[in-house]
């Protein structure tokens, strides 16, 4: 029965050690994309999952920082991703666009946000404020509609986003001997 306990033990010190020697691997990957897009000299977006909060940056300057009132997160999104559509209503079938009709002229004619816009990312990210969008697929992270449409209208098209997983911030502790 010893030995037994004793490999059961040796099994969850090794898988601990790999899942943090993944979890730093991850934290790295993600402040690298940051260092990059600091250096890019263009806007970016920054999601912070720790502080649950989304900013809005140009370099190293901040030029909007948002909270998020709900994030649904599953751990394994894209680190960085790029805007692939800003959503303007929502339809029967999420996600997909809606054949224009003889009087949707209007649509065309608006650039700015309207309360239940959205904006979509290539890796699946979605940031909403409405309730249609609800419940809304992990990646998400839902913000009030004034902070959303700031953003939608101060984003260019082809912004990128960068995923800060928890912790990022936080030195690793280090064994002592």
């Amino acid at each position: 029965m010893r030995p037994l306990r004793l490999a059961a033990a040796l099994i969850l010190a090794i898988s601990s050690v790999l899942r943090a020697d993944t979890e730093l691997a991850r934290i790295n990957d993600a402040i690298e994309a940051l260092i990059g897009l600091i250096d890019s000299d263009r806007p970016f977006l920054v999601f912070d999952r720790g502080a649950a909060e989304l900013r809005l940056q140009h370099g190293s300057a901040i030029l909007r920082s948002v909270p998020a009132l709900d994030v649904v997160d599953d751990g394994h999104a894209d680190l960085t991703q790029r805007l692939q559509s800003r959503l303007r209503r929502y339809g029967a079938v999420p996600f997909q666009p809606i054949a224009p009709g003889a009087f949707d002229w209007e649509q065309y004619l608006a650039l700015e946000a309207d309360d239940e816009c959205a904006l979509w990312f290539d890796g699946g990210l979605l940031i909403y404020a409405d309730e249609a969008w609800t419940p809304a697929a992990a990646p998400s992270v839902r913000l009030t509609t004034e902070d959303l449409r700031a953003l939608f209208d101060a984003v260019a098209d082809s912004i990128a986003i960068v995923l800060l997983p928890a912790g990022w911030d936080v030195a690793p502790e280090t064994e002592q001997d």
